[in-house]
């Protein structure tokens, strides 16, 4: 029977690769297939039962010579010598070689049984994310299990994992790290290392794009990974490459909105996103050039904003003990491979976290000088895109008053009466192309409100969460809304998660300040849709073309102000309307003044909006609103939107709109096209 290297070297002849020439990088994946359509096996698994049995005879050759210097030795310590003249008689117990022999087997067999169990154990563990519990190994990355051998931590033949390296040392050996105290080189080389790890974490993220890799599951089903940068340290390569897959999955595994809002690359400040809308175009047959019909182009202007992570760690020292309070088998020293992973993989999952709940509720703000602005002002994301183009007089919301809002339970009532009011402007012929958008926080709701609704008529089936009830109009549920009582309908797809480069919130760089580490990330990121609907001159103009040819409805989550209103509760909404106030004296001029939002939060935008010509609510130049200009609206739909300060003490103005006319704030929104 032809060993793993006989059957190799024959593919490899096959193939037309001469004895000691190097394989392509390209050319690897021709050499795997080949194998495994000429033997008839997997390339991989002949690969590790040819190291297995390697391994097998090494400890058979151990135990041989451990038996025989046994036999030696009781021979050497034989029964005493009474006589000088005569033959020395041995005495004591004769060792059975064949016996010992046979006892090593069932112990070898033993052993093999032993570790391909905690083989399976670790396959299994591998695809199971754990809760971040301390002590458990929560922020550890299992990308492989192997023995560490004298020049290379974890068995990897790659310089990234030489034994030569101190962390490496560690690893191996973690006693290692009481001998001596790492050197400045030595922690700038560590450092060095970490960046080394976030471009190539980078470069790997980007690859896996571009194959339609990016899977959680996939990539940690995936024995050994391809995209390797030849076949020299292979093997180190692609364990490297696993290893990164791993902690790739393990970011990938937040719940995101991206298989509803997909992503977008290659956008690195605006990007012209064109929106085709076509006329009317069949007519009645009649001879002659009589045409009819056109297409109307209604670019969109979709934009990024620059996001990043600033972090500046404790000292390396401080920053090891709260490591050791995760998990710790690597030594008390700050420098090893563990520590690098540990804080990178917790930065990489908090930021990821954050960018999920931006994509849904981000309003890009820039920051106050010196001050770090809220996360959820970092970008711009799906709902504050969506209430932009309300207020660019380019979509229409649905904003009947019963519509605004639902709770535990009327929010089936209210789904299907947005439905009803939707499929008055569309119809039932279109209504297929359109996927409807709820909170995900709410499921809960809607399994109890449709349960008693349509109980008798599930067949026992329980209640379906894809689609609405007698609608036939799929669902989506999105991550990230909160509590918000959001309702959109749109096209899979029409609505865009912008970025620039794939994985580059992954490309770290890291720098020793003294004792401190500093750490950055940055990336860009942005929303748009494809196709939104034409835009009109003014609000009125498009209330009158009523809902013509839009593709994005959403309800106007909208509350209205007390008569007289002074103040706004911020902590439950976000959006206010003013009514027709009696007024509070005498006069033209006797419109009540809104003096404080009241619970503003920081990060949130905030919206007071007149819904009545009647004696509208108005702002002074005074108090919390001294930073920006009196408001004085003087139309219905006239606005302002604002956000508190860091210390929650001032309002500071995103834009407002006074007789029709928008304005935008270009020190606060310096990204919007309409700042350009």
């Amino acid at each position: 029977m032809k060993t793993f290297k006989e059957k190799l070297q024959a593919v490899l002849t096959a193939l037309g690769f001469s004895v000691g020439a190097k394989v392509a990088k390209e050319d690897m994946e021709k050499v795997v297939a080949k194998y495994n359509e000429t033997h008839s096996s997997d390339f991989y698994a002949d690969l590790k039962a040819d190291q297995e049995q390697a391994e097998k005879a090494a400890a058979h050759d151990a135990a041989m010579a451990i038996i025989a210097a046994l036999v030696t030795a009781e021979e050497k310590a034989g029964g005493e010598i009474t006589d000088k003249t005569e033959a020395p008689e041995k005495e004591g117990k004769t060792v059975d070689l064949a016996q010992a022999i046979k006892d090593l087997a069932t112990k070898n067999a033993s052993l093999e049984t032993s570790n391909k169990d905690l083989s399976d154990k670790v396959e299994k563990l591998s695809l199971t994310l754990e809760n971040d519990n301390p002590k458990r190994g929560t922020m550890k990355v299992e990308g492989f299990a192997l023995a560490h051998t004298e020049k290379h931590a974890f068995g990897i033949d790659h310089a990234m994992f030489s034994a030569d390296k101190r962390w490496n040392k560690i690893a191996i050996n973690p006693r290692y790290a009481d001998l001596t105290a790492p050197s400045d080189d030595e922690a700038k080389a560590f450092h060095a290392e970490v960046v080394g790890f976030g471009k190539s974490l980078a470069s790997r993220y980007a690859f896996l794009k571009a194959n339609n890799l990016l899977d959680p599951k996939k990539l940690m089903e995936t024995s050994v990974a391809f995209g390797t940068d030849g076949v020299d340290n292979a093997l180190g390569n692609q364990y490297i490459t696993r290893r990164q897959d791993a902690f790739i999955a393990q970011i990938l595994s937040t719940k995101n909105v991206y298989d509803f809002f997909p992503r977008r690359y290659n956008v690195q400040d605006m990007e012209v996103i064109f929106n085709a809308l076509f006329g009317e175009v069949t007519q009645a047959w009649q001879e002659g050039r009589v045409f009819k019909g056109d297409v109307d182009l209604q670019p969109e202007m979709g934009h990024v904003d620059d996001v990043s992570v600033k972090l500046k760690f404790d000292p390396m020292k401080k920053l090891e003990r709260k490591y050791i309070g995760y998990y710790n088998t690597e030594g008390s020293d700050p420098v090893k491979w563990g520590m690098i992973e540990w804080y990178l993989l917790g930065a990489f999952k908090k930021a990821i976290a954050e960018q999920n709940k931006r994509k849904v509720l981000g309003c890009a703000v820039a920051p106050e000088v010196g001050i770090a602005g809220p996360s959820i002002n970092s970008s711009t994301g799906v709902i504050w895109t969506m209430i932009r183009y309300f207020n660019q007089n380019k979509m229409l919301l649905l904003g009947d008053s019963a519509l605004a809002s639902y709770d535990k339970t009327t929010m089936l009532a209210t789904v299907e009466a947005f439905l009803d009011a939707f499929l008055a402007k569309k119809g039932e012929q279109e209504k297929d192309e359109f996927t409807l958008v709820l909170n995900y926080e709410h499921q809960p709701w809607w399994i109890k409100n449709v349960r008693n609704s349509y109980g008798e008529q599930t067949d026992f089936a329980g209640v379906k969460l894809g689609t609405v009830p007698d609608y036939n109009i799929p669902i989506y549920w999105c991550p990230g809304m909160e509590n918000l009582p959001f309702m959109i309908l749109t096209k899979p797809g029409n609505v865009q998660s912008l970025e620039d480069v794939p994985g580059e919130m992954l490309s770290t760089y890291l720098q020793l300040d003294f004792e401190t580490v500093l750490a950055r990330f940055q990336w860009k990121e942005g929303t748009s849709a494809a196709f939104v609907g034409p835009k009109y001159a003014n609000k009125a103009a498009l209330v009158a073309a009523d809902y013509f040819m839009q593709q994005i409805f959403m309800n106007k989550p909208a509350v209205a102000l007390a008569d007289n209103a002074t103040t706004a509760n911020g902590a439950a909404h976000f959006w206010f309307v003013s009514v027709a106030n009696t007024g509070v004296g005498v006069g033209a001029a006797d419109s009540p003044l809104i003096t404080d939002i009241t619970g503003a939060k920081k990060g949130q935008v905030y919206i007071i909006e007149t819904g009545s010509a009647t004696k509208p609510n108005a702002i002074a130049k005074a108090g919390k609103f001294a930073d920006i200009d009196a408001w004085t609206p003087t139309a219905v739909g006239d606005y302002i939107m604002v956000t508190i300060n860091n210390a929650g003490t001032k309002f500071r103005e995103l834009e407002r709109c006074v007789g029709g006319v928008r304005t935008v704030n270009k020190l606060i929104q310096p990204t919007l096209p309409e700042s350009r």
